[in-house]
């Protein structure tokens, strides 16, 4: 039912051009932790929001509704730097995910972050909010499979009817389908397609490849750019050197320029590492989680980011 529930919403936006004209309260359709399908009440524009992950922080930031919220939490990455004066005004009330207690103290009527959030050890179901007469609204990338843009797209136009801003919502939307538009244009110029792996490392120097189910995969396609594992894989460093990607892209976690900097040193000095081709030719990137997971307002950039890491020479001007 959710399914084609999602496909109507679409269906509206690209037939009529604006945002998918829905009623949503006093009720949506949002998630529980496990990606499952929940009515949602709402008793209203909600007017104190709890925002719960980074990428749920940014696009309340982006879409100007900083002075409704309450409390953040949980960061993988610095906030985007047009956004740190707005964030400066949004009180920061967990390193990563908030007790309930500090929730509840807090009287919100509205929580919004990623599945994670509200697992057992974190927050907790959803219907204990429910039931509390406090609404949430869970990202459809942190639950869905595969994780694609379009899914951002549905969020972020129920969260306009949810705060009653469809103009605003709309304006986003379009201004990002005219970016990924802009990038697919300058990378047609291309003579080869550029191969690469992209993915994170793990403890005991394993590495996490990303899928072609992630979100940051389909980035990549817009971005020019074809992931040699569309399957995904946990390689060891000599699974990866056998590889041998022509490129990797890094994801991190990381909190300032100077972390990254030293972790791709490591990678450089790693005798094992060392020996790969995109090592030895400096073509090992960073890219934040941010930009890459569940990564709202920064899809934009991080497609950017990734067609520039590939294709350096088309963008030199």
């Amino acid at each position: 039912m959710l399914k084609w529930f999602n496909i109507l919403i679409l269906a509206a936006y690209f037939i009529l051009g604006s945002s998918p004209i829905l009623a949503l309260p006093p009720s949506y359709m949002n998630f529980d932790s496990n990606g499952g399908s929940v009515v949602v009440p709402l008793k209203g524009e909600p007017q104190r929001v709890i925002s719960v992950n980074g990428s749920a922080t940014e696009l309340l930031l982006r879409l100007g509704l900083e002075k409704k919220i309450v409390g953040t939490a949980y960061l993988d990455n610095p906030v985007a730097q047009d956004l740190q004066a707005a964030y400066e005004s949004a009180p920061v009330i967990a390193e990563r995910y908030p007790t309930r207690e500090r929730v509840l103290a807090l009287e919100p009527d509205f929580i919004y972050g990623w599945g994670s959030a509200f697992k057992p050890q974190a927050l907790g179901d959803v219907k204990y909010w429910h039931n509390l007469g406090i609404a949430t609204f869970i990202s459809r990338n942190s639950v869905l499979k595969p994780q694609r843009i379009d899914n951002f797209f549905l969020d972020i136009a129920n969260l306009g009817k949810i705060f009653n801003i469809d103009d605003k919502v709309e304006n986003y939307i379009l201004s990002a389908k005219s970016e990924f538009e802009k990038i697919q244009k300058i990378v047609k110029g291309a003579k080869i397609k550029k191969k690469l792996i992209i993915g994170e490392y793990l403890p005991n120097k394993l590495f996490l490849a990303y899928g072609s189910t992630s979100l940051v995969s389909e980035m990549l396609a817009i971005a020019g750019g074809e992931n040699l594992l569309p399957n995904g894989a946990i390689l060891s460093a000599e699974g990866l050197v056998d590889l041998n990607p022509p490129v990797i892209v890094m994801i991190h976690m990381l909190k300032t320029e100077g972390d990254v900097a030293s972790h791709l040193d490591e990678i450089r000095k790693d005798p094992i590492l060392s020996k790969l081709d995109s090592v030895k030719s400096a073509h090992v990137y960073p890219m934040p989680l941010a930009e890459a997971h569940c990564a709202g307002v920064r899809i934009s950039s991080g497609v950017a980011r990734l067609a520039q890491y590939l294709y350096p020479d088309l963008f030199s001007e």
